[in-house]
């Protein structure tokens, strides 16, 4: 029942992801320009060329597709026809071939027409993410250097306006083009941990052959990795959102001038600063320092659950 639960959740996901491309497409887009045009007209000298590294992503995103083709093609191989014609089976709702090589290339084919295609689309919009993400905090860490340049409390007050303005229309045109998007992947990532860890806790692992394990070990490793990676780097928006306010506040506090109504000025909005740049998963929640502990135990509790669950309607 657990594995079936999270399985049909991790389905559902996986549709809900292509459907939400197709909506935020638009947004995805027109954020990604505006944060390139953005981070290069506050920090001209050090924009940085991030081809190569989304190239080495890119890469990275065939880790899995690999991995289950890999997979797909031993059971093909001479010794695999009751292990295959259980695959058969199963994808096909109880129908198998009596041609070896007939099965073997349906599975082949479904294998690269769904499979593939659904773990690629994932791991390329994770890869997106994380460089949006990237840009953002980048954009918002610039401010933390002007701020530390800047030793008039007019001038920095300016700066505040003008870089505040280009850093909130940022944060708005992220959370518009993201939001929901991160929703769909982490419930994507969290059901297929679940999937894998149940189907770990339930199934007789000595008798398995190791083609069988190894692809579901691989796809939980990427599954944790894309979601840490994703959330250390949402969290380090908020974090150097905070960064900013400690170094308005330290400028502030050594400055000798006597106008004291416009040191509370920018104290008030260094301080409220880090409120209005915090990534959200469409509203639900908020992506600061406290949700990696959160969810990591919330999230390995339910696996254990589910396991549990696994385990009742084995037996």
């Amino acid at each position: 029942m657990g594995l079936t639960f999270s399985s049909l959740f991790t389905d559902i996901f996986c549709i809900t992801i292509r459907l939400t491309l197709l909506y935020k497409r638009r947004e995805i887009l027109s954020a990604m320009v505006y944060l390139q045009d953005a981070y290069s007209r506050l920090q001209p000298a050090k924009f940085i060329n991030q081809r190569p590294y989304m190239i080495l992503g890119l890469c990275g995103s065939c880790i899995i597709p690999i991995t289950f083709c890999w997979f797909t093609a031993d059971l093909c191989l001479p010794g695999s026809e009751r292990v295959l014609k259980y695959f058969v089976e199963d994808t096909f709702f109880g129908w198998s071939a009596e041609n070896k090589w007939t099965s073997c290339f349906l599975l082949v084919t479904v294998d690269h027409l769904v499979v593939n295609q659904q773990y690629i689309l994932f791991e390329f919009l994770l890869i997106l993410s994380w460089y949006l993400l990237g840009l953002l905090k980048r954009t918002v860490e610039s401010f933390v250097e002007m701020a530390q340049q800047e030793r008039d409390l007019e001038s920095l007050f300016e700066s505040y306006i003008r870089y505040s303005r280009i850093i909130f229309q940022c944060m708005a045109m992220v959370e518009e083009a993201l939001s929901l998007l991160l929703l769909v992947l982490y419930g994507f990532m969290v059901f297929s941990i679940f999937t894998v860890t149940t189907f770990l806790m339930t199934a007789d692992l000595p008798t398995l052959p190791a083609m069988m394990v190894v692809p579901k070990l691989v796809l939980f490793f990427v599954m944790m990795a894309g979601f840490y990676i994703t959330s250390f780097q949402a969290v380090a928006v908020h974090e150097v959102a905070i960064k900013v306010k400690h170094t308005i506040h330290e400028v502030v506090s050594m400055s000798d001038s006597a106008d004291f109504g416009m040191k509370s000025l920018l104290l008030t909005l260094a301080t409220d600063f880090p409120s209005k740049i915090v990534v959200t998963c469409w509203g639900l929640f908020s992506l600061k320092r406290n949700f990696l502990q959160k969810t990591a135990s919330g999230m390995f509790t339910y696996a254990i659950l589910l396991s549990q669950l696994g385990n009742q309607s084995k037996h």
